[in-house]
């Protein structure tokens, strides 16, 4: 890449890469797009972000917390990696202590829907082939659907998960806590699980780029505005607001669905969890009572 089209951000990432955390390189690289995206619409660069800037654009994104983390990380990179006597050091490094006392900001949340009903979701994966969507397109989002796992994982974390096709399970790291947990699933997912474990794996094991983005975008570019199903502008995280809403509708134990979406730190009693116990109450939740299985989804 020419020093012309580098982003400022560049630098940071490829440290973080050659220093082994790759998925961090690829969460804080999707959530600094979007933050120079925004300062680009003000005609700024993020060199030029005050605390201000930065106060002002995380209230109003969802992810406050790691966004704001991704930010401080950079600006911290970028006055660590200066010499002590360069003029711009001590300005850096007071811009990164002002950062530091930034807090997410609470925002009243109105009652929405964000999740898809097994009709609505059906209809959303007629959207794709009637629209002749690509194999890929299809496959990831069936299977986002299905686990209900964040895109991190099924998109990175899966490339270097011990899967058994034959079986029908995998093992697979949960993305914010590197945590390993067990995943099932019923045959009929088959087809579209391996059409999108050799798509990830294709891309070796850090999986696809800015997978939190990758299928969101692909999606959009695809299908457009018939991405919106009963009100709900579908997005790699509308399968995992989908799975926990309809898991709960079916009465699933609260602490089977966190087993499998990877919430292991929801009370300080999950501390004390054995999760291998609950291998069986999984296998039976992911083969006999999903809600795709039920209701005929594939």
């Amino acid at each position: 890449m020419s020093d012309d089209m580098r982003l400022p951000t560049d630098a940071f990432l490829e440290h973080l890469i050659s220093t082994g955390k790759v998925q961090a390189a690829k969460t804080y690289g999707s959530l600094l797009n979007s933050f120079q995206r925004w300062l680009r619409l003000r005609k700024l660069t993020i060199e030029q972000a005050t605390t201000s800037h930065v106060d002002q654009y995380i209230a109003g994104v969802n992810s406050q917390g790691v966004t704001l983390t991704a930010i401080r990380e950079y600006f911290k990179y970028r006055y660590t990696s200066m010499e002590i006597g360069d003029p711009k050091f001590y300005s850096e490094m007071q811009r990164y202590t002002q950062l530091e006392l930034i807090r997410p900001k609470r925002r009243p949340k109105k009652l929405k829907k964000f999740a898809l009903t097994p009709d609505e979701l059906s209809k959303f994966f007629d959207v794709l082939r009637k629209k002749e969507a690509s194999e890929e397109l299809i496959a990831g989002f069936v299977t986002l659907f299905y686990f209900g796992a964040r895109p991190g994982e099924m998109a990175g974390y899966l490339a270097t998960a011990r899967v058994s096709f034959s079986k029908h399970e995998m093992f697979i790291l949960t993305e914010k806590t590197l945590v390993e947990r067990y995943l099932a699933w019923h045959p009929k997912l088959d087809p579209y699980l391996k059409t999108w474990y050799e798509i990830v794996r294709e891309n070796g094991d850090a999986g696809l780029p800015y997978p939190g983005e990758w299928l969101t975008k692909k999606l959009k570019r695809e299908v457009g505005s018939l991405r919106v199903i009963a009100g709900v502008q579908v997005t790699s995280r509308t399968a995992r607001r989908t799975f926990e809403t309809q898991m709960r509708l079916r009465n699933v134990a609260d602490i089977t669905i966190r087993a499998i979406l990877g919430h292991t730190d929801t009370s300080m009693s999950d501390v004390y969890t054995d999760w291998t116990m609950f291998v069986p109450v999984v296998q039976e939740t992911m083969r006999k009572n999903h809600y795709m299985i039920e209701n005929g989804v594939i």
